[in-house]
């Protein structure tokens, strides 16, 4: 007679071979909850938030748009793979100044699946990322007008801003969100970190969530 301890281990395996697949599935299929600063961390190195890998052996911010190139799914990290549908690099460009020196620009996307997003409970529809060697803009599309976005996150930037605002009044001289009539937008950081709530110039029953800063 089979004893009791192995009884037990049997139906317990049972049980778990059967709910195991279903909580994956489950969790591969509920939208991912963004916050406020979440983006798109690359599994291969936890302190790079970007879409485009740099060639190797590039030590410096690239000069030339051959040495860069988007990422690979398989190269974001788990959370996020599941949810993209398409990346891509839009496109990069390098201006030239009169001295000879150049600067380097590139603008990528990864557009999420249906539903496959949130932030703040509002559905998120794609990331769009452009930097240079002395400037990043990380952006969201939400698929929400403005009033819908300005009512979730405009509590909480403004909240968010206060401790930097303590630290460092000359940098950060006010938390309250204000508007020029294109957008909403506050001072969070150094190096002009800047927080920007607008419509979306494309569709207005969309928004747009940025976070942009540098020289």
């Amino acid at each position: 007679m089979r004893s009791l301890r192995a009884v037990l281990l049997a139906a317990i395996s049972i049980v778990l071979s059967g709910v195991a697949p279903a909580y994956a599935n489950d969790a591969a299929t509920k939208p991912l909850k963004l916050q406020r600063n979440d983006f798109p961390t690359l599994a291969a190195n936890q302190n790079i938030q970007r879409l485009v890998m740099f060639n190797a052996g590039t030590e410096d911010f690239p000069r030339r748009c051959d040495q860069l190139s988007i990422v690979k799914l398989h190269d974001l990290s788990p959370r996020w793979q599941p949810r993209i549908e398409r990346l891509a690099l839009k496109t990069c460009d390098i201006d030239v100044f009169n001295d000879g020196e150049t600067y380097l620009t590139y603008e990528a996307q990864a557009t999420f699946k249906p539903g496959a997003a949130t932030l703040e409970g509002l559905p998120v529809l794609r990331y769009d990322e452009a930097m240079g060697e002395m400037h990043i803009r990380q952006r969201y599309l939400v698929d929400a007008p403005i009033a819908a976005l300005l009512n979730a996150l405009r509590p909480l930037i403004e909240h968010d801003c206060q401790p930097m605002l303590e630290l460092n009044p000359m940098t950060v001289r006010t938390c309250d969100m204000s508007d020029d009539g294109e957008a909403w937008s506050v001072v969070v950081g150094e190096l002009n970190h800047t927080v920007w709530l607008r419509a979306d110039p494309d569709n207005p029953a969309r928004s747009q969530y940025e976070v942009s800063g540098g020289d």
